[in-house]
């Protein structure tokens, strides 16, 4: 049973959770989750995760006009499916259910990998020879 929990806390479901509950993907998710995204560049998160979140924030006030990543229902829609199992008391029989999982959108995937790219360039350019 441990092992299912903490399966499901791996794959993210906790911030699945509280994106569909916001309609958005913030920006700490965004970084925490980068590697889905395809982004292979930790330098700068590494370096300084506050400063890199700040920046990624700004690029994302100045394209969405908040400091998250607007999902719509559409997205979640057309996301592929993810199974997650369901229990209530673990002697029961395993129920398993799916749940869209937004992070394997092709669509969205793109756009963060995007933002990303973006976030990188203007860390290195404000910040170069500073880390």
């Amino acid at each position: 049973m441990i092992d299912e929990i903490y399966s499901l806390t791996n794959n993210s479901f906790l911030e699945l959770g509280y994106c569909y509950q916001t309609k958005s993907i913030s920006s700490d998710s965004i970084i925490r989750n980068h590697n889905l995204f395809n982004w292979k560049n930790k330098r700068y998160i590494k370096k300084n995760y506050n400063l890199f979140r700040e920046t990624l924030e700004k690029i994302l006030m100045n394209e969405y006009g908040c400091d998250s990543y607007p999902v719509t229902q559409k997205d979640i829609d057309v996301s592929p499916n993810m199974p997650i199992l369901y229990f209530a008391n673990y002697s029961f029989n395993q129920r398993p259910f799916t749940l869209p999982h937004i992070y394997f959108n092709p669509k969205i995937q793109l756009e963060l990998y995007q933002l990303l790219k973006k976030t990188h360039e203007m860390f290195k350019s404000n910040y170069q020879g500073k880390f």
